[in-house]
């Protein structure tokens, strides 16, 4: 994945990195996610983001945002307050996060294109629409640290010739 970061402040300066995950650190970070411990600086972020279902793609996405060091990049500079602007971004989607000089993330916000629908939706979708096939789907998120996250899904279905988009916020579909 490639990420970018460009603080906000005064002097402006842009940073890209690439980062390379194994399959071993793949199946690690499902294994920590799964046990729920606080192992970074934004482990209260990883915990009102994460969401058993969420597709393989979004946790990985959100624990790189979550254990992200500000502070070990060359943008970063403590003699005044900023706020670092930083893209992390994967073939289906990216997620940008707004860091204080601290490390925390401030607020976040992601975009995935054709991920894993979670399979509670995908049965009440399927209830609802019998015959109906899951044709495309976009995925969102909005965070912000005073305990706010917004979820959406949009699934464009299909059934023949006949075409509708559902929208599903938090997980309800409507």
């Amino acid at each position: 994945s490639i990420l970018a970061i460009s603080a906000i402040t005064a002097q402006q300066t842009s940073m890209v990195a690439m980062n390379t995950l194994t399959p071993k650190d793949h199946y690690s970070i499902k294994r920590t996610i799964k046990k729920d411990k606080p192992i970074v600086l934004n482990a209260t972020y990883l915990k009102e983001v994460n969401t058993e279902n969420a597709s393989a793609i979004v946790k990985e996405l959100e624990l790189q945002a979550a254990e992200f060091n500000i502070r070990n990049s060359e943008v970063f500079d403590n003699s005044e307050k900023a706020t670092y602007h930083v893209v992390f971004k994967k073939e289906h989607g990216e997620l940008i996060a707004n860091y204080n000089n601290n490390g925390e993330i401030l607020s976040s916000i992601e975009k995935y294109k054709n991920v894993a629908i979670p399979l509670q939706i995908r049965i009440q979708l399927s209830i609802k629409y019998p015959s109906w096939s899951f044709n495309s789907n976009i995925y969102q998120s909005v965070y912000n640290a005073n305990g706010n996250l917004n979820t959406s899904f949009k699934i464009r279905m299909k059934k023949g010739n006949d075409k509708k988009t559902i929208t599903i916020k938090n997980n309800l579909v409507h």
